[in-house]
């Protein structure tokens, strides 16, 4: 995906009422392309080889091929497709879209249960406009972060930053190394949300076992 492409996005749900809905939403958003959807995992994935989408949207609980199957198989064959898991508020759910976190899954939106038609999609827009926001937006970054690391585009990489209280964008530390840091630390904080179950899963074992200080992780969740 270039700067400046449209987010293409393939829609996942055997339910053709979720697949209506989340299609009509995303193609409300401005720098997003719906360019499929399909019913099933098995679906989804010969689709991915035609239209070459950045994100779908994976529903869980599918026939023949659910979603953590699908993720499964996609971060092995097409791991640079993103994936928004659309998952059910009971427990079994909860559970199963912890797992989906875990294989690699982007965020994942709730999927309502009841209500109308149109609440139903203003729930959906609500959720998963920010998170369309937030891939682009770290899609871009991964990308200057690659760049970065080649010695490319260290520039493009302070545009993207953060801006902080003062409206100014903070500058992040390109050229800083951790073998550089002497000062000792009493704590580490670690802070995480989209994302952070499947980095904590690859961070964690490589910490040393004498470490010496403690450790707090916060890891931002919905209550599902």
């Amino acid at each position: 995906m270039q700067a400046g492409d449209p987010i293409k996005v393939l829609v996942v749900d055997d339910t053709i009422v979720y697949r209506k809905i989340v299609s009509d939403v995303l193609s409300e958003l401005p720098g997003v392309e719906v360019v499929g959807t399909a019913h099933n995992g098995k679906s989804a994935l010969m689709k991915i080889k035609t239209h070459k989408p950045d994100l779908i949207t994976l529903d869980i609980e599918m026939p023949e091929m659910n979603g953590l199957e699908t993720l499964e198989i996609l971060q092995r064959e097409a791991p640079q497709v993103g994936a928004i898991m659309l998952s059910t508020l009971t427990h079994q759910g909860g559970i199963m879209t912890m797992r989906a976190l875990e294989l690699g899954a982007f965020d994942f939106i709730p999927k309502p249960q009841d209500g109308t038609m149109a609440a139903n999609t203003l729930a959906v827009k609500n959720a998963i406009g920010p998170m369309i926001k937030a891939f682009s937006r770290s899609r871009a970054i991964r990308g200057l972060l690659h760049c970065v690391k080649l010695g490319k585009d260290a520039e493009g990489l302070e545009r993207l930053s953060a801006p902080a209280m003062t409206g100014k964008p903070v500058r992040p530390a390109l050229g800083l190394s951790l073998a550089k840091i002497s000062a000792k630390a009493s704590i580490i904080g670690i802070g995480v949300s989209t994302g952070g179950p499947n980095a904590l899963a690859q961070m964690l074992p490589m910490l040393p076992g004498d470490i010496g200080v403690p450790i707090v992780i916060v890891q931002h969740m919905p209550p599902v």
